[in-house]
């Protein structure tokens, strides 16, 4: 959570967090997080 800039827990976001672990993504739903922002990452690679 260091790289997110929010400084109170009621601040958190579940769009916040990633899972460390396939495993845990399955149980959660939360995205892992070499997922998370591949589109964005292969926009900006892209062009």
């Amino acid at each position: 959570m260091a790289g997110a800039r929010k400084f109170s827990l009621p601040e958190v976001e579940r769009s916040d967090l990633f899972s460390g672990n396939r495993e845990t993504e399955e149980v959660t739903g939360i995205p892992f997080v070499c997922d998370a922002n591949d589109e964005s990452a292969k926009k900006i690679l892209n062009s």
